[in-house]
């Protein structure tokens, strides 16, 4: 069952006897516990069964529980090969803002609160606002963020970074009628909580600061960051999109482009003027805001890529280079928009072994950077040399040949 954001179970009588219901208990407060296969051999007849348990501490391992003991067995577990007390897990709940709070079809009940979902290094961890932070979200398709374990973010949170996961509406985190506020005509939602988590980090939890927030997205989920930036151009410092949903708009009036006909049922079919003009209202390439400064951003993009096509990201970027969003030549405080197509990649990034690997990396790399920038800015003035002018200066030897001098005048910039 899935309860409070968690994909958990649930034992109940299977003959319909007088039967307390109740849920297999786990110590640990954010978790994903799931049946590896629908049809277990003996399932309907024996007195246990095994399971997949998962957390963003803990590897996969299977699990058998019995439901006349209530115990909870352990069959095998994969070695993470790090120490899961040195980290904090926990979750933080974000009051949605009243605006945007909408009723579910056929009256069903929702969540008034986003959940947010952090883990970090527990040494680490600063309580003076002055922490580094690495946002990710999805908020499409009724997709849910589930917390499992991804062994690449210990890079992140081992170099003091938190990484945090916003469970916005449009994804399933929170059940059916999570995602139908999320969706269609009202899609916004999504935006405006992602906005609004980040919001709560910086001014109620205090954890971080907007110039030390880098934010995190594939496909749908770039469709959310580029709204996010049209929204509020400074919410982060630095943002990766990978196969980004930059142009629903352009793409989905395309029906011959595969899936886009399934794109209809979440945003709409833009062939109807209703549908058209709100999803013109929000879709980030045509939204681009010119002489407004943008965070740092890198996307990524397949060739192959038959669920978004690549140009959709390379138009973007064009775009907004174009529109002198990014600071100005020469601006030391200039935002970096980089694109970066796979010519073998598809929607799920590069093959091979060892494709994906290199693709994170390059990816947090680009955000690190970023965010060190921004810290070192944050705690220090710089300077900043500029070449104002440059003079030249002829003269004549005693042997007669001729000598060039150049003078340069430099002036010195004091910013923070």
């Amino acid at each position: 069952e899935r309860k409070n954001g968690l994909l958990g179970l649930r034992i109940v009588s299977f003959d319909g006897e007088n039967f307390d219901h109740y849920a297999v208990p786990f110590e640990e407060e954010i978790y994903v516990a799931s049946l590896p296969w629908k049809d277990q051999p003996n399932s309907y007849v024996g007195h246990s069964f095994q399971f997949t348990y998962t957390s963003c501490l803990v590897p996969l391992k299977m699990m058998e529980f019995d439901v006349r003991t209530k115990e909870l067995t352990v069959l095998q577990q994969t070695n993470g090969g790090f120490d899961p007390s040195e980290y904090t897990m926990r979750r933080v709940f974000v009051p949605i803002p009243e605006a945007t709070r909408v009723l579910a079809p056929f009256g069903t009940p929702v969540s008034d609160t986003i959940p947010v979902t952090l883990v970090y290094k527990t040494d680490s961890f600063k309580n003076d606002g002055s922490n580094k932070i690495f946002m990710a979200g999805y908020g499409s398709y009724g997709m849910p963020v589930d917390g499992r374990f991804e062994g690449k973010i210990f890079s992140l949170m081992n170099r003091g970074i938190v990484y945090a996961v916003a469970h916005v509406r449009g994804g399933g985190d929170l059940g059916q009628a999570w995602y139908e506020t999320g969706k269609l005509s009202h899609k916004k939602n999504a935006f405006t909580d992602f906005v609004a988590c980040a919001e709560f980090l910086v001014q109620e939890e205090k954890i971080t600061k907007h110039e030390l927030m880098a934010l995190f997205g594939n496909s749908a989920g770039g469709l959310l960051l580029g709204a996010v930036m049209n929204l509020k151009p400074d919410i982060a410092c630095a943002v990766v999109a990978g196969v980004p949903w930059l142009d629903p708009l352009n793409t989905s009036l395309d029906a011959s482009i595969p899936m886009v006909t399934l794109d209809w049922e979440e945003i709409g079919n833009p062939n109807e003027k209703e549908a058209f003009d709100y999803l013109q209202s929000y879709s980030p390439y045509e939204n681009i805001r010119e002489n407004v400064k943008y965070p740092s951003v890198l996307l990524t993009a397949g060739l192959k890529d038959s669920h978004v096509p690549y140009w959709e990201a390379a138009k973007w970027v064009a775009k907004m280079r174009a529109s002198n969003t990014n600071g100005g030549a020469g601006d030391p405080h200039q935002s970096v928009i980089g694109f970066k197509c796979s010519m073998s990649g598809g929607h799920a990034g590069s093959g091979g072994r060892y494709g994906q690997y290199r693709e994170s990396a390059e990816k947090y790399a680009f955000l690190i950077h970023e965010l060190e920038k921004s810290e070192d800015r944050q705690s220090k003035p710089k300077v900043w040399t500029k070449v104002t002018k440059v003079t030249t200066t002829n003269s004549t030897t005693s042997s007669g040949s001729t000598t060039t001098q150049k003078v340069r005048t430099i002036t010195e910039v004091t910013y923070k």
